[in-house]
């Protein structure tokens, strides 16, 4: 048990930084879409579902790493993307 809650968090981990790489990536190439945000985070969703990461957690670091790198655009975005119709979290 306790190698898989230490692989879960590097399970984490990982998708955390990818998830941030894509959204900051978004921004160096100009403004990103809610349909891209929305993309991005539908797919770190998958991904924490399949090493059972706690997805409401995962959130709270997304927003508060985008936060600490000046990136508002990305977080509103995203933030617009999570509160589309049927977006559940």
């Amino acid at each position: 048990m306790a190698l898989e809650l230490w692989f879960r968090e590097d399970a984490r981990a990982v998708v955390l930084s990818v998830t941030v790489a894509a959204l900051q990536g978004a921004v160096a190439n100009g403004a990103p879409t809610v349909g891209y945000c929305q993309g991005v985070v539908d797919s770190a969703r998958a991904c924490c579902v399949a090493f059972h990461v706690p997805f409401a957690g995962f959130l709270c670091d997304l927003r508060a790493l985008l936060a600490s790198k000046s990136v508002l655009g990305v977080l509103q975005a995203a933030d617009a993307a999570l509160l589309t119709p049927g977006a559940v979290l």
